[in-house]
């Protein structure tokens, strides 16, 4: 059991830090995320996309993902700017990440809003908003994404993007393209008991969804956090239906689903700190 349990990582924030998240409770020390078994993202494919990072100019650090719901507001997992202090900072239309680019605007977070219910670690209510010091422009690189409507439920085929580690080894590889997967929604309850099978317990919660297939080495890992899941619509349009938060190490490993915060449980929550800040 304990060999098992040292398997569960979150897809924390930790991309290219050494150190792991000193919030996560002892037997989930080692949670990690990123994209395992996808392929290069286009340039201007995600334009919602965003790499939230974190240090003092020039000197920035890719943390953890996002997604744009306006010019002011991100939205990125709890976990995310909760596992490092100091100036955090989001970088939009951004393609490659160790570049600097003429399609990329950055801005300073100028507050943090964390989900009052979000204890820390590999946990339910893996929320967050940032609000951007300086707006941004919105062009072809630069774009906002719609979110659900309030307990929308989710199932299908989804995309998942960002620059976490595309190893499946515990040793992280980090991309220097957006990369991209297609994946398939796992119902709560065979994610629970595929997790189960893995680890003897999980923090799963009825807000999370899942992420499979369970046959296949596809998977979020480090780096990924706070990143988006999304799916696309009839009407062509896109909508953020998942924010990363936490899954197993090594990413990719065969019968272990990919767990994200649902969004369509927390559209009250945002609307109500956007409006109201």
């Amino acid at each position: 059991m304990h060999l098992k349990i040292a398997l569960v990582s979150c897809f924390l924030a930790i991309c290219y830090s050494e150190k792991p998240y000193a919030g996560l409770r002892p037997s989930l020390s080692r949670f990690y995320t990123r994209v395992v078994g996808g392929s290069d993202a286009s340039k201007g494919e995600f334009p919602h996309q965003i790499s939230l990072q974190w240090g003092y100019p020039p000197v920035l650090r890719h943390l953890c993902g996002g997604s744009i719901l306006n010019n002011e507001w991100i939205l990125t997992a709890a976990h995310c700017p909760l596992a490092v202090s100091g100036n955090l900072y989001v970088k939009a239309g951004k393609h490659l990440i160790h570049s600097v680019e003429q399609s990329e605007q950055d801005s300073k977070v100028e507050k943090i809003f964390v989900h009052e219910k979000y204890p820390s670690g590999v946990s339910p209510y893996d929320i967050a908003l940032l609000k951007l010091k300086t707006p941004f422009v919105f062009d072809n690189f630069t774009q906002p994404i719609r979110l659900p409507q309030k307990n929308k439920s989710v199932n299908g085929e989804v995309i998942l993007s960002g620059w976490g580690s595309t190893s499946n080894s515990s040793i992280p590889s980090m991309p220097n393209t957006l990369q991209k997967v297609a994946l398939s929604i796992v119902d709560l309850n065979t994610c629970r008991e595929a997790l189960e099978s893995l680890i003897g317990w999980t923090p799963l919660h009825a807000t999370n969804i899942c992420t499979g297939p369970l046959t296949e080495n596809l998977s979020a890992c480090s780096g990924d956090s706070g990143g988006p899941l999304i799916k696309s619509e009839s009407d062509g349009s896109t909508e953020v239906i998942g924010i990363v938060s936490w899954g197993i190490i090594p990413c990719g490993t065969i019968g272990a689903p990919s767990v994200y915060t649902r969004v369509s449980a927390y559209i009250d929550w945002i609307e109500s700190i956007i409006n109201n800040n």
